[in-house]
């Protein structure tokens, strides 16, 4: 079987990571890291003081916010979602600005 993925280096979080990806999904995969990178900019301007440990946990948390609303699944996602956001404002409210 002939492997059509090819090797790409991304910079996440200041990190360096090679990955493989297919060639028709390496604009998503580049597009998904820059998304990441400027997220996590932000939060380094919002709350200085905090690691990117920190701000990786909130992007983190914030998409999978952003998913659960997005999906059909409403009466579950309704429940997680509500989570969620008591979860992000709780962060947000008790990180120093």
């Amino acid at each position: 079987m002939i492997d059509n993925h090819i090797n790409i280096q991304l910079v996440l979080a200041g990190r360096q990571y090679k990955l493989k990806v297919d060639p028709a999904e390496e604009a998503i995969v580049r597009s998904a890291a820059k998304d990441i990178n400027d997220q996590i900019i932000d939060y380094q301007q919002k709350f200085p003081s905090k690691d990117k440990q920190d701000f990786l946990i909130m992007l983190l948390l914030h998409q999978k916010v952003e998913s659960y609303r997005k999906s059909g699944n409403q009466s579950q996602s309704e429940q997680w979602i509500d989570r969620l956001n008591e979860l992000d404002d709780l962060l947000t409210r008790n990180l120093p600005e």
